[in-house]
C-alpha cells in the first residue's frame, strides 16, 4: 500500500553490526521500497534502498542500491578506512550482478612484520567426510561484477620499511569461470622505502593493471638514494623494479655510471668499494646481491630449469662458505646413479665441477675440480 511506513534501522554503537528491520512478508511480484540507514561512528549515514521482489516461478529476485559518503567501514587497530560507495546489486535466481563505484577518500593501513597471515589452501585440495568421500559439488552463484575502486589523496600505507600514499583507480571485472581482471593504475605518491638501514626516495611507483589477472599487476618502481660528496659532486644510485608482482625483476642504476658492485656499495654504505673494504662489508654486499637476485640470476635460474630440463639450479654458497663465494650452479642426473653439476662464481672468478656417483648400500663417491680438487667417499645412514 502507498501509505505503508518505510522501515529504518539505526545504530550508533561502534563495532556492533546493525540489524535490519523486520520486513513484512512479500507475497506479490513487487514490494514497497525498503530503506536501511546505518550511521558510522561519526554519525555519517550509509543507505541501502531499492524495491525487492520474490517471484514464485523464477525464485528470488532482489535489487539493492547502496550509497554512502565518508562511511567508516573499518576501525581496527592497524586499519581504518572510510568509503563512499555507489553500488547497485541485482539478484535473479542464481545470477548476481554488481556494478558501480567504491571510493575510498581516506584510509590508514599499517602492515606489521611477523604477523601470521595464514596459509591459503592449494587449488587441488579436496575436503572429504569421515568415510573418505568427497561431497557432491554444490552449484554456486554466477557473479558478474564491474566495480571501480577510486583511492583519494588521504590513503596511506606503512610497513616493511615502506611509507607512502596510494592513489589512482582500478576497475575489477568478474565473470563466472574466469580470473578477476583489472584495468587501471595505482600510484605510490610521496613514498619512502627503508632498506639495509638506508632511506630511499620512491621517484616512480606504479602498479599497472592492463586487463590481466588483478592479482598480477605490472610493476614500475624506482627508489633512489642521493649522496652529496661535495658541494659540487653528487652520486645518485637506486633500485629499478619491473616485471609483475609475482615475478619482480630488480636492477641497479646510478649517475654516474659504475659497476654493479660499486652501485651496491654506494647504495648500502654511501661510499665506493675500496681495496681495503672489510670482509664483513664485502659479505654484506654479497648477501644483499644474492637476496635481491641482482643481475637476473633468479629469473635465469627459473628459465634454465624449466626450459633445458635441468634437475637443479641454485644461486648461493655451500655450507661453511661465505657469501663472497656465492655462485650460480646447474646440475643434472645423467643416470639414476650419476649426478654432475657446474658452478660459476658471481663475485669471485672461478668455476667448480662436481660429480656424485651412487655406489649403493649407502656409499657415494664425490669428486670436485676447480679452485680446489679432491674426492670423498660418503656413507649415509637413514634412521627410521
Amino acid at each position: 500500500p502507498a501509505d505503508r511506513p518505510t522501515p529504518v534501522a539505526q545504530t550508533s554503537t561502534t563495532g556492533v553490526a546493525p540489524q535490519p528491520p523486520e520486513m513484512p512478508a512479500v507475497t506479490q511480484a513487487t514490494a514497497a521500497p525498503a530503506e536501511v540507514t546505518t550511521p558510522a561512528a561519526d554519525g555519517t549515514p550509509m543507505t541501502a534502498a531499492e524495491p525487492a521482489a520474490a517471484e514464485p516461478r523464477t525464485g528470488l529476485r532482489l535489487q539493492v542500491q547502496i550509497k554512502g559518503e565518508n562511511f567508516q567501514a573499518a576501525n581496527l587497530p592497524k586499519a581504518q578506512a572510510w568509503i563512499s560507495p555507489d553500488l547497485r546489486f541485482e539478484l535473479a535466481g542464481r545470477e548476481a550482478r554488481l556494478k558501480g563505484t567504491l571510493a575510498v577518500p581516506r584510509a590508514e593501513i599499517q602492515l606489521a612484520q611477523g604477523e601470521d597471515t595464514g596459509t591459503a589452501p592449494s587449488g587441488d585440495q579436496i575436503i572429504v567426510n569421515a568415510a573418505g568421500e568427497a561431497p557432491p559439488p554444490v552449484e554456486g552463484m554466477n557473479l558478474f561484477a564491474e566495480v571501480k575502486l577510486v583511492l583519494g589523496r588521504a590513503v596511506s600505507l606503512s610497513g616493511f620499511g615502506l611509507k607512502t600514499r596510494l592513489e589512482g583507480e582500478v576497475t575489477a571485472v568478474e565473470e563466472p569461470g574466469r580470473d578477476t581482471l583489472g584495468y587501471g593504475e595505482l600510484r605510490l605518491a610521496d613514498g619512502r622505502y627503508k632498506a639495509y638501514g638506508q632511506d630511499l626516495v620512491i621517484e616512480t611507483g606504479k602498479l599497472l593493471f592492463n586487463g590481466g589477472p588483478i592479482s598480477k599487476p605490472g610493476l614500475e618502481i624506482r627508489a633512489l638514494r642521493e649522496i652529496n660528496q661535495t658541494s659540487q659532486e653528487q652520486v645518485k644510485v637506486g633500485i629499478y623494479v619491473r616485471g609483475t608482482l609475482d615475478k619482480p625483476q630488480l636492477t641497479l642504476y646510478s649517475d654516474p655510471t659504475m659497476t654493479q658492485q660499486q652501485q651496491l656499495s654506494w647504495l648500502l654504505f654511501g661510499r665506493p668499494l675500496e681495496q681495503n673494504t672489510t670482509s664483513e662489508d664485502r659479505s654484506m654486499l654479497s648477501g644483499a646481491a644474492v637476496a635481491l637476485g641482482l643481475g637476473g640470476t633468479s629469473a635465469l635460474a627459473q628459465n634454465l630449469r624449466g626450459g633445458l630440463g635441468i634437475d637443479e639450479i641454485s644461486v648461493g654458497s655451500d655450507a661453511g662458505e661465505t657469501q663472497e663465494q656465492a655462485r650460480l650452479t646447474v646440475g643434472k642426473y645423467l643416470s639414476p646413479k650419476l649426478y654432475v653439476s657446474y658452478g660459476i662464481g658471481l663475485f669471485q672468478p672461478g668455476q667448480v665441477f662436481k660429480m656424485l656417483y651412487d655406489l649403493g648400500k649407502g656409499f657415494k663417491l664425490s669428486t670436485e675440480s676447480g679452485t680446489y680438487t679432491g674426492g670423498d667417499l660418503l656413507y649415509t645412514i637413514e634412521r627410521r
